[in-house]
């Protein structure tokens, strides 16, 4: 710029311009001067006279004038050249411009401190604690200012437009620290650590993700405070606990685990006497699908179906075979623990009398049902049809008030058979031949304990054996037998040879006077002489008395009456017993 004078060899020139308005007369000069000598001021060209066109104030920081320039004044105020001390050891807080427009400079007018400033505007400082620039004034490098480093006032930056921004070291083993033990240290873009990433204190990534290649290592993972935490992958979640727990805490207290007991996964609930639960959505609704009740060692609660493989059931080490089909059967059970247990052989009873409106159960076609007592005594009145009827150890009573009981082999030529047991062998006691009209065939003895009736009642009947059977056959002959089992012989009918025999005492007991027997039937003499003598031992046969009695009488009795009667008076009587026997 042009000037008045020679360029000084150790000062410099510098122009301010002012902006008038016409009513301001102070204006803050960019170089504090120690008198009005030091500056020239123009206004439209003219050269203002120092002390009285303006004055200095505030120890030579700025300029007053005595009339405020328009706002249309071309006015300017040019610092006239100063000397430089010759000791350059010590400026004395003298301002270095360096720059042609004067708005560069370096002053140390601060002990212990350097100013720079650019532009006219104070930007950095040297001060014992270091280089500082002021907010948002930039370190910067690189050829279009890539790297930059300042403070907004509010914030720290280190930028970075191009290439690779590296904080490292060269050297392996050296570490390098990011904030302080109470800072936080916020990355705001995609983090990526080719190495291990080992967070002693807390690690709090709020609502961003965590993308990882390699390991984390970590001993807590917390949340804000707001939305929890989530764990997203595209692939597998693995949770590797060497402890073999993985515990589940609520605020800090323990409320279940899963634990790996010798490779068996359990699942734990922590807390006494508190359930497991699964709980789903069905239909938009909450429901406890299945709950398992530890104070009740564990009871299984489930809210629905429980679905199991048809020969997969085991209980307490039985299989359950039976179908869905067949355990369908037990769908609708109302009855209680004690009902269930008289089906088991519950050893329980009671007297019970039975009436009709009593129910008994049964499969109807495939289908269990209750049946009243009285419907079972309506079919029983009819027919029952059974392959094999079995009892316990009593004896068995068939009763019916009225009408018949039958035992009906309907069967082809199929017989009826009883059987029994005679001294631990087993034998059959009687077979109705079906095929033989049910002939009987006893294998013992038969007992009548009243009459013997034939199917023919034909009066004068009887049964004869003829080798092979008892036969029905008709009495013929000189023999009758009336209804009531009288016999009656025909007068004509007996014969000597009939009577060939001996004939029992007892049938000759009487003979009556009107059947009496002549005496031409009874000729002994065609008896066989006992071929001895007679001894006192031998009877007689005398009729006692003359009066129809018949008694036996010893030989030794006749010796007694005939000597009783060997008298005179009885000579005749002698004679004559004597004569009758001979």
């Amino acid at each position: 710029m042009a000037y008045i004078g020679a360029n000084p060899v150790n000062g410099f020139f510098e122009k301010q311009q002012l902006t008038t308005d016409g009513s301001t007369t102070t204006f803050t000069l960019n170089t504090t001067i120690g008198s009005t000598s030091a500056i020239l001021v123009v206004k439209d060209g003219v050269v203002q006279e120092p002390e009285e066109a303006y004055t200095l104030s505030g120890g030579g920081t700025s300029i007053v004038f005595a009339s405020a320039p328009s706002g249309s004044a071309d006015t300017y105020i040019h610092f006239l050249g100063q000397a430089i001390v010759q000791n350059l050891t010590d400026m004395n807080g003298v301002e270095l411009i360096l720059d042609v427009d004067a708005d560069t400079s370096i002053t140390a007018d601060t002990d212990d401190q350097i100013d720079i400033k650019v532009g006219g505007t104070d930007r950095s400082a040297i001060k014992t604690t270091g280089f500082h620039n002021i907010d948002s004034f930039k370190f910067v490098a690189g050829t279009g200012d890539d790297l930059q480093i300042y403070h907004d006032g509010s914030n720290s930056f280190i930028a970075n437009s191009t290439g690779i921004l590296k904080i490292a070291t060269e050297t392996s083993g050296i570490a390098i620290t990011i904030g302080h033990s109470t800072s936080e240290v916020t990355v705001a873009d995609n983090m990526t650590v080719a190495g291990d990433l080992t967070v002693t204190g807390t690690a709090s990534f709020g609502d961003t993700n965590i993308t990882n290649v390699g390991s984390i290592t970590l001993d807590t993972i917390a949340n804000d405070g707001s939305d929890g935490v989530t764990i997203d992958s595209s692939t597998d979640v693995i949770i590797d606990a060497g402890g073999a727990d993985i515990i589940l805490k609520d605020d800090g207290t323990e409320f279940g685990r899963f634990t790996n007991n010798s490779t068996d996964f359990e699942i734990k609930v922590s807390t006494q006497d508190k359930d497991i639960k699964f709980i789903g959505d069905d239909g938009g609704s909450a429901i406890t699908a299945l709950s398992l009740d530890m104070s009740a060692a564990g009871d299984a609660t489930f809210n629905n179906q429980v679905i199991v493989g048809d020969g997969k059931l085991v209980l307490n080490s039985t299989a359950v075979t039976s179908t869905a089909a067949e355990l369908n059967a037990l769908d609708g059970i109302t009855s209680t623990v004690t009902e269930l247990n008289i089906l088991d052989g519950d050893n329980s009873a009671s007297s019970v009398t039975i009436v009709d409106a009593d129910r008994i159960i049964l499969n109807d076609a495939g289908t269990m049902k209750q049946v009243a007592v009285s419907a079972l005594n309506t079919y029983t009145s009819s027919s029952i049809a059974a392959d094999d009827i079995g009892t316990g150890n009593a004896a068995i009573t068939l009763t019916t008030s009225s009408g018949n009981i039958t035992i009906d082999a309907a069967a082809d030529n199929s017989d009826i058979i009883f059987k029994g047991t005679d001294d631990t062998s087993d034998i059959t006691m009687l077979t109705l031949d079906g095929s033989a009209a049910g002939a009987a065939s006893f294998n013992s003895d038969v007992t009548v304990g009243a009459l013997l009736k034939m199917p023919d009642n034909t009066s004068a009947k009887i049964l004869v054996a003829d080798g092979t059977s008892f036969e029905e056959v008709a009495i013929s002959g000189d023999v009758s037998i009336a209804a009531n089992g009288a016999v009656t012989i025909a007068s004509t009918a007996v014969e000597n040879s009939m009577l060939a025999g001996s004939i029992a005492d007892s049938k000759l007991s009487t003979i009556t006077t009107a059947n009496k027997v002549g005496l031409a039937a009874l000729d002994i003499d065609g008896g066989t002489d006992i071929g001895e003598a007679l001894v006192d031992a031998d009877l007689f046969i005398v009729d006692n008395g003359a009066g129809g009695t018949n008694r036996k009488v010893a030989a030794s009795r006749l010796v007694t009456y005939i000597d009783a009667n060997s008298s005179a008076a009885s000579t005749g009587k002698a004679i004559a017993m004597a004569i009758v026997f001979g």
